[in-house]
């Protein structure tokens, strides 16, 4: 029998991974569903009916690193929700009907990226501010900021090894 309600795992805090794939839970998320699971450090919500996030999903899981959303009824995912996940490494949203990502600032900077691609970005199509400092990088296509990141009004990219040619 399928989970149709996750309140119940709020009762269980030390848990660090937490499964709940090919579950209908997707109308019952809300913004407390996970709020006392504060140990989670890997999420999977694959394939659960998701048709939204709730604004507050993910708050106070400050040791999360792994969030799988894939193969959900998502169109709309406003990445700011994850903006507060300082240690998150892996986010999975493949198999939905995102028709795009909502980000207004994406700060990766710090990072060793040396073979990171702002095609990765390009479908950030509200994106307005880009920080990249100190990733390792070499070069950067400007293609895709002149053309298809139009709304970008600030990028920060000191801190990394340019190839002047």
């Amino acid at each position: 029998m399928p989970l149709k309600q996750i309140s119940i795992l709020n009762v269980i805090p030390d848990v660090t991974y937490l499964d709940l794939s090919v579950n209908p839970i997707g109308k019952s998320l809300n913004d407390d569903s996970f709020k006392n699971i504060v140990s989670l450090e890997s999420l999977y919500l694959v394939n659960c009916q998701i048709e939204i996030l709730p604004p507050k999903i993910f708050a106070g899981l400050y040791r999360l690193k792994v969030v799988d959303l894939s193969e959900n009824y998502l169109i709309y995912i406003d990445l700011t929700i994850f903006s507060h996940l300082t240690m998150i490494e892996m986010l999975f949203l493949d198999g939905n009907n995102l028709d795009e990502l909502n980000f207004g600032i994406l700060d990766i900077s710090n990072n060793n990226m040396s073979g990171f691609d702002l095609e990765y970005v390009a479908v950030l199509k509200n994106l307005q501010i880009l920080n990249i400092e100190s990733c390792g990088l070499k070069k950067i296509n400007k293609q895709i900021i002149q053309y298809q990141l139009e709304e970008l009004k600030e990028i920060y990219i000191d801190g990394n090894f340019w190839d002047l040619l």
